[in-house]
């Protein structure tokens, strides 16, 4: 059962690529390029599941889960990132990440990441 996906990705290779597999699978998808972005949208539309990466320039994707906090937006969130540091991922998990995709994937693995958070939910 398909659901709504922000994704937020500085490359837009990555990002154009994550919106085209999941958009075959379903899912209507909002990609943005900035935390900044993601965070005007979260402010105004409701999505089932935020794709994050960490590392991205002004606002990294731990910034964006600390602004999600203190904005009260409760929803969850997988990390797509290439950075496979366990401080890294214990950061992300401390903050409410529940899930994390390693770049770069495969269709099918992005695929099963998304819906399994999503049935977590």
């Amino acid at each position: 059962m398909p659901g709504s996906i922000l994704i937020v990705e500085d490359d837009a290779m990555i990002r154009d690529v994550a919106d085209r597999i999941l958009t075959g699978a379903g899912y209507s998808v909002a990609p943005v390029a900035s935390g900044a972005a993601a965070l005007d949208l979260l402010k105004r539309v409701r999505f089932d599941l935020v794709l994050l990466d960490i590392h991205m320039p002004n606002m990294s994707g731990l910034d964006l889960l600390d602004h999600m906090r203190r904005l009260y937006v409760k929803v969850p969130v997988v990390m797509m990132t290439a950075d496979r540091e366990m401080s890294t991922v214990a950061a992300a998990r401390e903050r409410g990440c529940i899930g994390y995709v390693v770049k770069p994937f495969l269709p099918d693995t992005l695929v099963d990441r998304v819906k399994k958070a999503l049935v977590r939910t």
